[in-house]
């Protein structure tokens, strides 16, 4: 998987944050499956790391690829 871009947005409710993501994807396990780690990482990872609260996540798959190429 690669990031194309990543962009912090204010979200609808105070104090609360959107990340946009658009990525490429390997096909070695279904594109929703992928999405959902991908959310749950970004949410984790903000809060842990960077102590920022995000509540929604919107990614957008712009290429998907087989494994190792």
């Amino acid at each position: 998987m690669t990031t194309a871009s990543c962009r912090f947005a204010p979200a609808d409710r105070p104090a609360s944050t959107q990340v946009n993501l658009t990525l490429t994807a390997g096909l070695n396990r279904p594109l929703p499956e992928t999405a959902e780690l991908v959310r749950r990482s970004v949410v984790d990872t903000s809060h842990h790391v960077l102590g920022i609260m995000v509540t929604a996540v919107d990614i957008k798959v712009i290429d998907a690829h087989h494994p190792g190429t």
